[in-house]
């Protein structure tokens, strides 16, 4: 008697478990993709919360380090005054720095300028000239919303005029949810509340200190040295 021919294949209970064992490495991948998507997320939403602090920083620092020296050719005074009528929201601070000349765009502009207009061969007036000395003031106003303060900082271009017009102002707003607004400066033994460069022997503070307090945010402390100034007078102390 014969026995009917053999077919080899898997049995049922050989599926059942290599579909459990693929069920269980594809959940395996999913809940990694799930948990590194959500890693991905809290990243970046990170990334957008440390971005204004890192703007704001580097704003700061760019200005306060390229401070104008209160002696010399390019003179200029430097002024922090505390809040010290109902009227102020909070200190405020006044200086000429030189960041004006990283943001002059010399491409396709003539050589002859008129009353600050690059001026063509024909006459014809074209976009203006920025000055490389700019006067900056950092200060806080009211939110258009809620009970906080936004930083400002206010930038006037054109120093030539002895008239300051608000039209002459660009104002631009480097923080909102601002709860308070500190500013200090160091005079290389104490720190002080205000300064005064033209009660203060034409010097500079050695340091300037902002410190931001925010809602529901990280405070936020910047120590920031006028390093522009500081070689300069070390280059004139050098010369003596």
């Amino acid at each position: 008697m014969s026995t009917p021919p053999r077919h080899d294949g898997f049995t049922l209970l050989e599926v059942l478990v290599a579909l459990v064992i693929l069920s269980t490495v594809m959940l395996s991948l999913a809940a990694a993709l799930s948990a590194g998507m959500r890693a991905q997320r809290a990243a970046d939403r990170a990334v957008d919360r440390a971005r204004p602090d890192t703007m704001l920083a580097n704003v700061i620092r760019g200005d306060v380090e390229a401070i104008v020296p209160p002696t010399g050719l390019l003179a200029a005074s430097l002024l922090g005054e505390q809040a010290t009528t109902t009227g102020e929201l909070g200190p405020t601070l006044t200086f000429v720095t030189e960041i004006g000349l990283r943001e002059i765009n010399y491409e396709g502009l003539d050589i002859n300028t008129r009353g600050g207009l690059s001026v063509d061969r024909a006459g014809e007036a074209q976009r203006p000239v920025r000055s490389d000395l700019v006067e900056i003031e950092y200060a806080l106003e009211l939110e258009d919303t809620g009970s906080n303060f936004k930083l400002v900082r206010n930038v006037r271009r054109n120093l030539l005029t002895e008239t300051i017009e608000d039209d002459h102002i660009q104002q631009q707003t480097l923080l909102e949810g601002v709860c308070d607004f500190m500013l200090r400066y160091y005079d290389g033994t104490s720190w002080l509340q205000a300064w005064d460069s033209g009660s203060e022997d034409n010097q500079l503070p050695q340091a300037i200190e902002f410190d931001i307090q925010r809602a529901n945010r990280p405070r936020i402390v910047l120590l920031v040295r006028p390093t522009m100034a500081s070689n300069a007078a070390a280059k004139e102390g050098s010369t003596q």
